[in-house]
């Protein structure tokens, strides 16, 4: 990642200015005693000093330039020194606009709360000095405590470290972006006033018609920009509810969006596509808040599906918007609505009238199932995913669609093999290894390559373990190769989750060799 010029020198120097004082210091035991303004103004006294600005240049900062040297500086004293019990919101936000001081910590203030914790602001700022856009943030205007604040929203709702880095980055270009359109401004007054006044002349010469003509052309232009100033207003606003991490608001203005460019009500495909869009972005960059974005406009999709094959598609969208989501989240939540989503979808979609459809759905059913089971303890969730497999390879026949069979029997190997860690003898394991067998007769290294080395990975490591349980040397020396092999495809591949999860099976067989051989 581009990290500009925020060296880690450089951002050492500037925390020593952002950070409050110690938690414990004189100026919280204000805020717990005084009043608000003597609390604020010890405040502004410390974030004066930190900043190394005298009372002259910060009342230039907050009053501007027009009042005397000796004004200002009375008029910092007096707030530093605790003399305005009630400053005016203004002057607040002035003062907190100048110091970096947060609407967080102002609240606080006023509630006579403990000041936030110090070593959260540390956090995230050093989020912020790791993201390319952090700079042209900067330059841009955007206030320290605005993005610091930004930070805190990311970190509070996106717990892995690099997901939150890679959420942070892109609300920062947003918001840059915000300011920069905002910056573009509007001739319309102009406009109008120009056209009325030709107008004007016209009639005066007696040019009624040419004068007529000339309205309806600045009607045709008026409706032309109309629509211009209402799709930038709907593209601010999912702009801001993104910054928000407001997921429904955004799904709903992307939906209002799409309606507006249909002139009227967007189409169902449409709607598909758009959703298609924030799914597959948040799936592949690892986007928390697009994942749920996609959430979002799959149900309001699915609320204007009005034949069942479009009920059926809607529903499969959502089950695996929600499963995907589900399967980065610890809890359960997201997975159980995915099950629901797809056995509603299987009502819509039967099998007797799209049974393509239908198997392809029984797989996705299968995929949730199996996510569940696998954070369980016991093994009913991944039965139902056996049976769901089973279900759609009755009609994702070898003959029919032949990579689709296989990718199948793939996942059905997967949840047999676990079945069968969990589970005394070799039975499961050995129904999981004739399952990648299968898979492999059609996904082969030629016809795709990481397919099957993500198919041959997992059947080294099931042969593996049954060579464990049965003391078979042979067997789990045979596995080695297999893996040592799709690792080394997978890697050179660029597929960095299952060249790791392909290395870590490498280590695992080779201990297997080491405590059966020995």
């Amino acid at each position: 990642m581009d990290y500009g010029s925020c060296t880690s020198e450089n951002f050492a120097l500037r925390r020593t200015f952002v950070r409050g004082v110690d938690v414990g210091g004189g100026w919280q035991r204000l805020a717990e005693s005084h009043s608000f303004g003597a609390a604020f103004g010890e405040l502004v006294r410390t974030r004066r000093g930190q900043k190394g600005l005298d009372q002259v240049a910060l009342g230039r900062d907050v009053y501007g330039g027009r009042a005397s040297d000796k004004d200002l500086k009375t008029r910092v004293s007096r707030l530093e020194n605790g003399r305005v019990s009630s400053p005016q919101a203004r002057t607040v936000q002035a003062y907190a606009h100048a110091l970096g001081i947060t609407d967080e910590e102002i609240s606080a203030l006023r509630a006579g709360r403990p000041l936030p914790d110090h070593g959260q602001t540390d956090a995230n700022l050093a989020m912020l000095s790791k993201i390319g856009a952090f700079v042209d943030a900067q330059a841009a205007g955007i206030p320290e405590a605005t993005l610091i604040d930004l930070a805190r929203r990311v970190r509070e709702d996106v717990a892995d470290a690099d997901a939150a880095l890679r959420e942070l980055d892109r609300a920062v270009e947003i918001a840059v972006r915000v300011q920069r359109e905002g910056a573009v401004g509007s001739n319309h007054a102009d406009f109008v006033d120009a056209v009325l006044a030709r107008v004007a002349e016209l009639s005066r010469g007696g040019a009624y018609k040419q004068a007529g003509d000339e309205i309806d052309a600045a009607l045709a232009r008026e409706a032309e920009e109309s629509a211009a100033r209402a799709a930038r207003l709907l593209d601010s606003g999912v702009e801001m509810a993104v910054l928000a991490r407001d997921a429904p608001r955004a799904a709903a203005l992307l939906v209002r969006r799409a309606d507006h460019d249909a002139g009227g009500r967007a189409t169902f495909d449409g709607l598909r596509v758009l959703r298609d869009a924030w799914y597959v972005r948040g799936r592949d960059k690892g986007l928390t808040l697009d994942l749920r974005v996609a959430i979002h406009l799959a149900r309001q999709t699915l609320a204007r599906a009005g034949t069942p094959d479009r009920r059926g598609a809607a529903g499969n969208d959502l089950g695996i918007a929600l499963r995907t989501l589900g399967a980065r989240e610890s809890g359960t939540a997201r997975l159980e609505e995915a099950v629901t989503a797809y056995r509603a979808a299987l009502e819509e979609w039967t099998r007797d009238r799209v049974p393509l459809d239908w198997a392809m759905t029984q797989m996705n059913l299968g995929n949730a199932l199996a996510t569940l089971g696998e954070r369980e303890s016991g093994t009913a969730r991944l039965e139902e995913a056996v049976a769901a497999y089973r279900a759609a390879l009755e009609e994702r026949t070898r003959d029919r669609v032949p990579l689709d069979w296989a990718r199948t029997q793939m996942n059905l190997g997967n949840a047999l093999r676990t079945l069968g860690e969990r589970e005394s003898g070799t039975a499961r394991l050995e129904e999981a290894v004739a399952a990648y067998r299968a898979a492999l007769e059609e996904m082969t290294r030629d016809r795709v390559p990481l397919d099957w080395a993500a198919t041959t990975c997992s059947l080294a490591y099931a042969q593996a373990q049954i060579a464990e349980r049965t003391g078979d040397l042979a067997l789990a020396l045979s596995a080695l190769p297999m893996a040592n092999e799709a690792h080394r495809v997978l890697d050179e591949g660029g597929h960095e989750v299952w060249a790791r999860y392909a290395g870590n099976v490498v280590s695992r067989i080779r201990d297997i060799v080491a405590e059966v051989g020995g």
